[in-house]
């Protein structure tokens, strides 16, 4: 799998892009697509209606 880089700055301090990140409700505003996040290690996340799927390793 290739890797890329997109750089860009937010407005906004980073500590609320991870808690939005790991929020179900502000990730899907955030992105305008269904998201299901957990904080918890080996917690279930998935956005983009099953596009996007994973557990959480840390």
């Amino acid at each position: 799998m290739k890797r890329f880089t997109i750089p860009t700055e937010l407005p906004v301090i980073p500590e609320k892009v991870f808690d939005a990140w790991l929020d179900s409700e502000e990730h899907s505003a955030m992105t305008e697509s269904c998201a299901t996040t957990s904080v918890e290690i080996a917690g279930i996340f998935i956005a983009h209606e099953g596009y996007i799927n994973g557990i959480n390793l840390e």
